[in-house]
Parts: C-alpha cells; sequence; structure tokens
C-alpha cells in the first residue's frame, strides 16, 4: 500500500512538472510579437474588460501584447474601474479611450508604454510615440543571502523611463539608448545599485537586503504573521541555512548555542536518541517539562514510547525503561523555511493549556512562483568517539573468574584492553531532493530525503525516509487560498544503544579485568553440551551488569520501526484586504513497534534460562481544527487594529499493546513469538483519550506605529478536568525612537512589558483513577478521586529592550522574566486508616527569573566580504518557594530510592533539579573519617551535591564570506552546573579507572583522614582498595563523583566554496563540516551536556551513556 502511495505522488509530481513547463512555453507563444519599428497603430488584439482596476488593465494588456506598462501605482486611482469589449481593434485607439476615461496620458518609448496622470491633456497629447536607437543589455540579478535569482527586479536606464524587470529565475534583457550610461535596479527590501554600463553587453549584479526597508514580519502562536516591531515580547528565528550548517538526524541538536535561553540536552542513547529541550528552565515537579512544537500553525505531537527513568534502564519489571526516540527528530531539516522560538508565556499564551514551556514554532518551505527548480543536498560526516574513561593498564584481575582487578601487577606483554578498539567509526549520511515551482496562483513543492546513519556502537543503525508534498493554490482573483500538505516518515533503528545498568555494552568493555584477552570473547558464544545451546562466552558466570558485550549486540537484540503520517489542509477566504476567514485540519498519526530478543545465556536477572520476548505496538493519532476570523485594518492615520477570533479541537488518542515475557520465560528456547511466551507473561493493554476544546481571540492595537497594545484570551475545556480555565496575556510596547528624538545611530529602540498566564495539563485520568486487567486480574488503583483537580498555572511577567544602530548593522535584545508556576500535580500518602494509598492535590510554586541577551553584528559588509557575528547569553535561576506540608519530610522527589542512588528533591528554598546523595563522613576540619584499619567510612544520609542547570549559557556565532569562500563557526559555553557520574564510581570499585591504578602505583593515597572512634589524626597513606571499594559502586558515596559541568566547546565548523555556474545549473557549494570538535574547556571526565536520558530525574546524571563523538564530513549543496 505505501509503495502504490509513493508511485502515485511521484507520477503527481511529474505531471505538475511537465504542466509547470509546458504552460510556460504556450505562455510565450500566446504572446504578440510586436516589433521596435511597428507602431502601436498597428498592433492589433481583442480584449474583453469587465470592472477591471488599472493595474489589471494593465496586466492583461502587457499579456496580450508583449509591450511592458511603466506607471506609479499610487497615481492610479483604485475607483477607476475599466468596462470595454473590443474586437481587433488597434492598440492606439484602446489606450486613447481608457486615457479619457481614466484622465491619463502614454507614451511609448520602444517596448514600454509609460503611463502619467495629465488631467489637462489635449485628445492629440494623450498617446504618444518616440523610437530610439538602442542596444541591448542582458544578466542576472542574484541575492548576496543565497546566491539565488530574484525576481521582480526593476531595472531602468537612469535619466529615462526605459526599464524592465526580472524574470523568475532574476534573468533580464534591456534595450537601452546607444548614449546610455548606468543602470539602475531595484527592488522592495533590497538596496538599490547603479552600474555603469559602457561597453558591456551583460551585467551580473547581487542585491543586498535593505534592513531600513523592511517592517521585519514573525511567525508567532498560532501561526500568525505579526510585525516584529510591535510585539510585546521577545522571540528569536532561526533560519533553515543555519539549522543545515552541520546537520545533526535530531534537528535539535543544531539549534544549541544559536538562541538564548533555550538548553539542549541529549541523551546517551546514540543514533537515533532522543534530545531534551528546555526554555527557561524546569517548571513542573511531576508533569512534562519540554515545550511545544508547533509545526505551520499546527500543534504536533512529539511522542515518545518510553525513556529510562532509573540507573538500571531496562530490565525485569522495566518494561518501557528504554529511549524510545522523539517526534521531532522525524522532520527532515532540508523541509525547514525557519523556526522562532517562543520562550516567554506571553509569546504562546493563546496555546492556553499546552503552553506552560514554550512553543517552537516551525515554518516549512512551500513552492515559490516561478520555473521548476531542483534542490539537492548531501551531507555526508564521520563520527569518532571521544571523552572516554581513562583506565589504568598496570593491575590484573584480582582473582580468577572476579569481575574486578585489584590483582598483582601485570607483566610486560600482558593484554590490555582499550576501549577505542570495541568502537568503530559512525557514519551519517543525509540525502535530500526537492522540486518546486508554480505560478502566481498554483505553488507545488515535494521532497524527499534518506538517512542512512551507522552509530559508533556496533550493529546501532538509523535508516530513515521522508517524503514531503505541498501545494497552495489561488482561487477567484485572490479570495480563496487553498492549502495542502503530507509528510511520510519511516524510520527503523536497529540496537539504538541501551544507557544504564542492565543491556548495556559498555559496562562489560570499560570494567572488563585489566590482563585478560578481549579478543577471545569476540567469538561471544561456544556450545553447552549440557543444555544443548550456544551459550554465552565469558570469563565468568556472567552477571547482571556485566555481560560479554558481543553476546549483548548479537543476543540481546532489539529493533523500533515508527511509521508516520502527518496531513493538513487549510482554506483561507479574503472577504476585503483587511478580513479574511481561515480552516485548518490536521491528522498527525505515528504507529511504533518494538521488539526485543533475548536469548538463552543472558544473566538470569534480566532473562529467564529459556531466554526473553518483549514485543510492543503503540499507535498515537493526533486531529486538530481550527477556524480563525482576522481582521488587519487601519483607522485615519493614527491607529491600527490586528485581530483575530478563533475557536480549535485537539483529539488525542493513544493506544498500545505491551507483550513481555520477562523471567517467566518462553515455552520453547529463543523462538521469538507471543505464542510462544508461558503463562504468566506480562500482557497489557493501554488506550488514553485526551480532548481540548478551546475558544480564543487576540487584538494587538497600534497608535501612530509608535505605542502598541497586545490583549489575548483563551479559555480551554479538557476532558482530563472538571472545570474549564481562562488564560490571559496584556502587553505594551512603546517605539521610542518615533516617539523622541534620537540620534541618527538609532534606527530602532523599543521597550516591552508583558504579563500572562498559561498552563500545563494533569495527566490522564487523574481525576478519576480508573483500575486496570492484566494477566487475567483486575488491579485497584487505590488513589482518591480528585474532581477539583487543576491545571498547573504558569504567572509569567517579561520585560525588554530592543536597540537596532548603525544602519540596522547591530541588533541588541535584553529581556528579564519572572515566571511562577503554582497548582504543582503532587501524589501524597493517605492516612494507614483510609481505603485509599494515595491522593493528588494541587500545591507549591516554583519559581524561574533570568535574564536573555541577543547581540548581532554586521562587521563588514561589502561586494566581496561579509562578516556577521551573534552573542546569544541567558541566565535562569530556579527556586522552590512553596510545596505542601503534607508530603513526607516536606520534600518533593523526582525519582524513587528505591532504584537509583541519588535522589533528585524539591525543597523550600531549593533549586529544581538539586541531586542529593552520600559523600564521605567528614571530621569539622574536613579530613575523612576513617575505621582504625583506614576504611573510609561513608556518611549514610543524603545531603546536597549539586544542581546540573547551568548558571549561565553562551553562544558565540560567526559567519564569513569572502567572494566565494565561506566560514562559518558556532563556539558553545555553558556556565556552571553540576553532574553526577555512576560510571566513573563503578569503575573506581572494580579497580579499573586510572585513579585506582596511579593510587597502588603510589603505594595508597595521601588524604587526611581522622579515626572516627578516637578523634586522632591517621597516620600514613589510605589503602588504595579499601578507600576505592568502599568510595565507589553505584550504591556508595556517589556525592564523591560530582564535576563541574562548565565547558567551551567548539559545537560547529564550516568551511566552504561556492562553484561559478552557468547553464542549466544554479548554485553548487560544497564544504567540509565539523561538529563538537574540540573543548576548548571541560571539567568532567565525560560530555556534560549529555545525561542518561531525558526524563525529569536523570538530568546531569552519567550511567554508561554512549561516549561524545566528534563528526567531520563534506556538506555538497546542488540547485538546478
Amino acid at each position: 500500500m505505501n509503495l502504490k502511495l509513493l508511485t502515485q505522488i511521484w507520477k503527481m509530481t511529474k505531471l505538475l512538472f511537465y504542466g509547470i513547463v509546458v504552460q510556460s512555453f504556450l505562455c510565450g507563444m500566446l504572446m504578440a510579437e510586436v516589433g521596435k519599428s511597428q507602431s502601436i497603430k498597428e498592433v492589433t488584439l481583442s480584449v474583453n474588460l469587465k470592472d477591471a482596476t488599472l493595474e489589471e488593465t494593465f496586466a492583461k494588456l502587457e499579456r496580450k501584447t508583449g509591450f511592458r506598462f511603466l506607471y506609479d501605482p499610487t497615481q492610479l486611482s483604485e475607483q477607476q474601474r475599466i468596462n470595454t469589449q473590443v474586437n481587433r481593434t488597434s492598440l492606439a485607439d484602446l489606450l486613447i479611450s481608457i486615457a479619457q476615461d481614466a484622465n491619463l496620458s502614454f507614451k511609448r518609448i520602444n517596448q514600454t508604454i509609460v503611463v502619467r496622470d495629465q488631467s489637462s491633456a489635449q485628445k492629440e497629447d494623450l498617446l504618444q510615440e518616440e523610437l530610439r536607437l538602442e542596444k541591448e543589455i542582458k544578466g542576472k540579478v542574484t541575492s548576496t543571502e543565497d546566491g539565488e535569482g530574484l525576481p521582480g527586479v526593476t531595472i531602468v536606464v537612469k535619466g529615462t523611463t526605459i526599464g524592465t524587470t526580472t524574470d523568475f529565475e532574476g534573468n533580464y534583457i534591456i534595450k537601452a539608448p546607444d548614449n546610455a550610461e548606468t543602470l539602475v535596479f531595484s527592488s522592495i527590501g533590497y538596496q538599490t545599485k547603479e552600474v555603469a554600463i559602457g561597453s558591456q553587453a551583460e551585467i551580473n549584479i547581487t542585491l543586498s537586503v535593505d534592513t531600513k526597508q523592511l517592517d521585519e514580519v514573525v511567525v508567532t502562536a498560532l501561526g500568525i504573521e505579526k510585525d516584529k516591531k510591535g510585539l510585546t515580547y521577545t522571540t528569536q528565528e532561526v533560519g533553515g541555512e543555519q539549522l543545515a550548517v552541520a546537520k545533526d538526524p535530531n534537528l535539535m541538536n543544531s539549534l544549541s548555542g544559536k538562541i538564548a535561553g533555550v538548553n539542549i540536552t541529549r541523551s546517551g542513547s546514540g543514533v537515533g536518541g532522543s534530545v531534551k529541550v528546555n526554555l527557561r528552565g524546569n517548571r513542573s515537579a511531576a508533569g512534562n517539562n519540554q515545550p511545544l512544537y508547533v509545526i505551520d500553525g499546527v500543534p504536533m505531537t512529539n511522542f515518545s514510547a518510553s525513556q529510562p527513568s532509573s540507573v538500571f534502564g531496562n530490565g525485569d519489571g522495566l518494561l518501557g525503561g528504554r529511549d524510545g526516540g522523539d517526534g521531532i527528530s522525524n522532520l527532515n531539516p532540508d523541509d525547514i523555511e525557519s523556526i522562532n522560538v517562543l520562550k516567554g508565556a506571553s509569546a504562546s499564551a493563546l496555546y492556553g493549556s499546552q503552553a506552560a514551556n514554550g512553543v517552537i514554532v516551525i515554518t516549512t518551505k512551500k513552492g515559490k512562483e516561478g520555473a521548476a527548480r531542483v534542490n539537492f543536498s548531501s551531507n555526508l560526516t564521520f563520527e569518532n568517539p571521544t571523552l572516554m574513561p581513562e583506565l589504568q593498564k598496570n593491575y590484573g584481575q584480582t582473582s580468577a573468574g572476579a569481575e574486578d582487578s585489584w590483582g598483582a601487577a601485570l607483566s610486560g606483554g600482558a593484554p590490555v584492553v582499550d576501549p577505542k578498539d570495541f568502537f568503530q567509526t559512525g557514519r551519517t549520511w543525509i540525502n535530500s531532493i526537492s522540486v518546486s515551482g508554480g505560478t502566481k496562483t498554483s505553488q507545488s513543492y515535494m521532497s524527499y530525503a534518506n538517512t542512512d546513519a551507522r552509530g559508533i556502537m556496533p550493529t546501532n543503525e538509523l535508516e530513515k525516509h521522508n517524503l514531503t508534498y505541498r501545494q497552495s493554490n489561488i482561487f477567484f482573483d485572490e479570495k480563496l487560498e487553498v492549502n495542502f500538505n503530507v509528510n511520510l516518515i519511516k524510520q527503523k533503528v536497529q540496537n539504538r544503544p541501551s544507557p544504564g545498568l542492565y543491556f548495556n555494552t559498555l559496562t562489560g568493555v570499560y570494567m572488563f579485568p585489566r590482563g585478560l584477552d578481549f579478543d577471545q570473547y569476540k567469538t561471544f558464544e561456544v556450545f553447552d553440551p549440557e543444555s544443548n545451546l550456544l551459550s554465552q562466552n565469558w570469563f565468568m558466570a556472567p552477571s547482571n551488569i556485566i555481560q560479554n558485550p558481543y553476546w549483548l549486540l548479537h543476543r540481546t537484540t532489539s529493533e523500533d520501526k515508527r511509521n508516520r503520517f502527518m496531513a493538513s489542509t487549510s482554506l483561507k477566504y479574503n472577504f476585503t484586504s483587511w478580513l479574511n476567514i481561515q480552516g485548518r485540519v490536521n491528522l498527525d498519526r505515528t504507529n511504533d513497534r518494538f521488539e526485543q530478543k533475548i536469548h538463552a545465556g543472558t544473566n538470569t536477572t534480566i532473562s529467564a534460562e529459556t531466554g526473553r520476548y518483549i514485543k510492543e505496538n503503540w499507535v498515537n493519532s493526533q486531529v486538530y481544527a481550527d477556524v480563525l476570523l482576522n481582521v488587519n485594518q487601519s483607522f485615519g492615520d493614527n491607529w491600527g487594529l490586528t485581530a483575530m477570533l478563533g475557536s480549535s479541537i485537539t483529539d488525542y488518542q493513544q493506544e498500545a499493546e505491551l507483550m513481555d515475557s520477562r523471567l517467566i520465560g518462553l515455552s520453547k528456547v529463543n523462538i521469538f513469538s507471543v505464542a510462544n511466551m508461558n503463562p504468566g507473561s506480562s500482557f497489557s493493554d493501554i488506550y488514553e483519550r485526551r480532548q481540548i476544546q478551546s475558544v480564543f481571540a487576540s487584538a494587538n492595537i497600534s497608535f501612530q506605529d509608535k505605542v502598541y497594545l497586545d490583549l489575548t484570551g483563551r479559555n480551554d475545556w479538557t476532558t482530563t478536568l472538571n472545570d474549564s480555565y481562562f488564560y490571559p496575556s496584556v502587553g505594551l510596547t512603546f517605539v521610542m525612537n518615533e516617539l523622541m528624538t534620537l540620534p541618527k545611530a538609532i534606527d530602532l529602540l523599543k521597550v516591552r512589558g508583558s504579563f500572562s498566564q498559561v498552563g500545563n495539563d494533569v495527566p490522564i485520568y487523574a481525576t478519576r483513577p480508573t483500575h486496570s486487567i492484566a494477566n487475567s486480574y483486575l488491579n485497584f488503583n487505590n488513589a482518591a478521586s480528585f474532581e477539583e483537580l487543576k491545571p498547573e498555572i504558569s504567572s509569567s511577567i517579561e520585560f525588554g529592550v530592543d536597540l537596532n544602530m548603525l544602519d540596522n548593522r547591530m541588533t541588541f535584545n535584553l529581556t528579564y522574566y519572572k515566571t511562577n508556576t503554582k497548582n504543582q500535580y503532587f501524589e501524597i500518602a493517605e492516612a494507614p486508616s483510609s481505603k485509599n494509598t494515595t491522593y493528588y492535590v494541587n500545591a507549591g510554586d516554583i519559581e524561574n527569573r533570568g535574564v536573555e541577551i541577543f547581540l548581532g553584528y554586521d562587521v563588514l559588509k561589502n561586494e566581496r566580504f561579509t562578516w556577521n557575528t551573534s552573542f546569544n547569553f541567558s541566565t535562569n535561576e530556579s527556586e522552590v518557594i512553596k510545596l505542601d506540608d503534607r508530603l513526607a519530610n516536606e520534600e518533593f522527589r523526582l525519582n524513587d530510592l528505591g532504584t537509583s542512588p541519588y535522589l533528585g528533591v524539591l525543597r523550600v528554598g531549593g533549586s529544581y533539579g538539586d541531586i542529593y546523595s552520600r559523600k564521605l563522613d567528614r571530621a569539622e576540619d574536613g579530613s575523612i573519617y576513617v575505621s582504625p584499619d583506614g576504611t573510609p567510612i561513608v556518611n549514610t544520609d543524603f545531603v546536597f551535591v549539586g544542581n546540573p542547570n547551568p548558571d549561565w549559557l553562551l553562544g558565540f556565532n560567526n559567519s564569513l564570506s569572502y567572494k566565494n569562500v565561506t566560514l562559518n563557526f558556532l563556539i558553545d559555553t555553558r556556565m556552571g552546573g553540576e553532574v553526577l557520574s555512576v560510571t566513573e564510581s563503578e569503575l573506581d570499585q572494580k579497580g579499573v579507572s586510572a585513579r585506582s591504578g596511579d593510587a597502588r602505583d603510589q603505594g595508597g593515597l595521601d588524604i587526611p583522614a581522622t579515626v572516627k572512634e578516637t578523634g586522632q589524626a591517621y597516620t600514613g597513606r589510605l589503602d588504595a582498595e579499601k578507600y576505592y571499594k568502599t568510595l565507589g559502586g553505584r550504591d556508595a558515596a556517589l556525592g564523591e563523583y560530582v564535576y563541574d559541568a562548565t565547558n567551551v566547546r567548539l559545537r560547529e565548523l564550516s568551511v566552504g566554496y561556492k562553484f561559478p555556474v552557468k547553464g542549466f545549473v544554479k548554485n553548487l557549494h560544497l564544504s567540509v563540516v565539523g561538529r563538537n570538535l574540540f573543548f576548548f574547556y571541560k571539567d568532567a571526565p565525560y560530555d556534560p551536556d549529555m545525561s542518561m536520558a531525558t526524563d525529569n530525574s536523570m538530568q546531569g546524571i552519567d550511567v554508561f551513556s554512549a561516549p561524545n563523538t566528534r563528526s567531520y564530513g563534506f556538506n555538497l549543496k546542488l540547485g538546478f
């Protein structure tokens, strides 16, 4: 069925392409051929004009005759209508008739007819002809921004009315008088340029954007376009070209360092892994903290089937403890026109209960008027692991069969495994091709992209296909606009690395005893005559954590398949130039299938003796529809109104079938099917449905384009709550350079402020907990009903200053914000006498406050050399203002202590994400307590050890070009914050870390210590084995393995060359690219921007995550 659909779409695209070509050809054939020596009295035509404006009349005559009409639109009466029907009459007679009716005069100069206002002219002066000696000049006009041809550029011979315009591809031909000296090139939004003709017969030029002419328009909530000058809140936009400088399979990684206030954390799951995007800090204690994604005005689901929530990852009883990927990574980066980030509540208030964490607005590419264009992009990069743990090479296995390395010193030549040898060179190859084009009333865009990636972990592969088709049409004299968009996504991920302690190949690689031959275990299975099966080949009986890595790669295989269908259509009817109505419908459906086959021979803590089989099938669908009535009207010379009234409905459904044989096992060994699961295996179905119905309105009122008042309101009715809730916002902007006289260097100075409230919806069925059936048993939910439950409410204030200077070459934005999120959703233990075990409350207040600064400057900008630089700086300080007295210990825990050796804790006065863990017991002078034999003592109390959130972030982005050579680089800085490594703790306990080896080389550790029993100082060095065996391990003093997360890195680098092209090739650009090439500074032994998973409780936690990678390669762009 999918193949048939692809075939049909391909056929449609071919027909569209052929249609455009034929249409262009026929239009050229139908043009009247008029020689320059032929009088307009000799040119005849037939035309029917009915209630046509003057501009419509001249456009029709241009198509009929080939003459170009040159006029000033402001001098034409908008009320004048032409009504005439002629058959084979002369053009001269028709023009005289129009001139008399419309009080105009015409002068024909070669191929141009100049239109002028001449109310007092006599009949014989209404039409004049002048034929001149001339020379033909041709050429092409392109944009300095992207090198693409510019259509509609006006070219005029200076001092005359002789002119022409460029065609769809920027080409032009003009016939100038022999004595002409200068051509003037002009276009709205671009700087006018004059070029001396001399003896040139071909003149090719580039035009630069004139920011003074442009009222910059940005896409905001609900896809509404607004004048950026009138915004009462801050937004920041990144163009699609910036995302494609050095591509990443997950396009969100390409935003790092490019937008102030955005913190992006990658999971340690290798190719196909998820990312966590955080705007202005975490707000919700128990809920979602990721932003809402909106594509072309319509909310998108960012579904992930599961995320690890403990250090173990995926194991028995932890179904769903894996990284199931995310939804945003499914998109094709080459389909994106721009990304606009609405960081504050004021910017996103129109999304109500979905907008507490901000909104990322994605605008995709669409067809453009002009001849068909083909663009091809190929990005090939290679990845190598960096920042692997430092391991010792001098001491061997403790004893035969032991899993640690506290043994004797190794003799020369003893084998020592180098973890680098386990990894392979990763490869990511992204190929994309698009076809676009159209007429004034019909434009099409179609693209196909293929991503073929191989991770640094053997057997980890990703394959993704994206097919996009978008059609835009205008009907009924531009009254009706119809848009249709469809996306098909097919993705498969093989053996996505499993972070955590279970099913993780890296535990066996890193902790493999020193001195043993690792290569012999590449033969990962051997025949076991007792079981008559192939069993795991390992130096000891496989433990639940340390197993043969090659066995895990080949005998605990997994496969994630995703099929996604996204389709939307919109109709917009323009009643007048200031009033329109728009309706949109969108369907987003995702089907995820996960399968894992765990062979017999795997450790029985996580698998049965006969094997284990896991199968999941998830279907998620979201239907969204809205209707918007839009008004954009001026009232006199002073007042303007942009308003909207609308309603929407969002219907989300999730269905899942989850099957896991767990430790019950399989009836027949290693036969992986549901039918072969033993009775008692885990079977469960999930069905959830959530619906939100909304009405909303907005009004932006302007006074003389100097003062702007912005008002929005939205009311949501959601099925998760019994009552409806209203979310308002109000903002005010003063354009100071319009209100007072400022130095000429200042082009724009505005101050703005806003207040808003948005919500964060509660989980499904929270108001009335439901019971479930699993494995033929009825499971009662003992939580009490809470029918008065409210959504979390985020109240936010924001103040800012925007400054443009030096002919808009410098841009500066400063924003201060403060957000308080109340009505936090907590589950609290009931009294023992109650029939319920828990109940829910709304309580608490988490505050986030910070500053965001953007500074951009065009250092140089001329014909040969350009240099643009920008800084993105942000801070966020989180504080828990209030919780609930009924919480145990007056704290809220983000994770369960039963499965984690640390705690994410919220306490009044603390910050979101505070990490608590055990540390060594210390005396008042700071020395550690030890027992009489020198063994350190661990304090069993959990104490604050750090917080992963940075003190501030800074991105330094640069784009330079000299002639055809381009250079782009991004330096990304994260200052402050702390991260915790379970990996380093485990390596110390097993005696494989370089620290443990150095301590043995030095005869122990020279650390100030006090014998706790006597209070006397301990003399001598501490024994390395006693020290690290006590300190290390996941259940010991993890607080001693906290590192400063500060780092400065070269995030992106690109050096390219744009080749001169001719003929059918329009653009050819080749660049060398790199990502994460090196660190200028780093304290942690691993990449602190990575976490084990994206769950709230896993931020800043490292548990044998796949190592950071350095990527390098090539990017080719080719246009036809």
